[in-house]
């Protein structure tokens, strides 16, 4: 199982990996090669899981959810994939419909989703390390 850490003032999710490869050089599709398996991470007494699997040769689905002592609080399906030439982080939470993040230039193994319009939260943040 791998570890992420959760950090609201970011308004952010921050994920930390051992990836393979040159980490200076990250593309948007390297997240389909380091993002598959399951992610932990834990803010406060809330734990945030987040399940990855390649779904074909060009995007990943997964599953996230929160959990608080003995309950779960939140649902959500979760996908990467590239639509016309942008790629997205698409969050479809149980009864709220999709919600669809852009994702920014990839600065060195930092990739950025972003939608402005959400309330929260806005950005969600994959850092890659060795």
């Amino acid at each position: 199982m791998k570890t992420f850490f959760s950090t609201s003032l970011l308004l952010s999710l921050i994920f930390l990996a051992s990836c393979g490869g040159n980490k200076d050089e990250m593309r948007a599709e390297d997240l389909l090669k380091v993002l598959p398996g399951t992610w932990v991470g834990i803010q406060e007494d809330v734990q945030f899981v987040e399940s990855w699997k390649k779904s074909g040769d060009e995007a990943l689905i997964g599953k996230g959810y929160g959990i608080a002592g003995p309950d779960t609080f939140f649902t959500e399906n979760l996908k990467i994939e590239q639509l016309e030439k942008n790629w997205y982080y698409i969050a479809d939470p149980a009864g709220q419909g999709p919600v669809h993040f852009r994702l920014n230039p990839v600065e060195g193994s930092v990739f950025t989703f972003e939608n402005e319009k959400h309330d929260f939260p806005r950005q969600i943040i994959y850092s890659f390390r060795g």
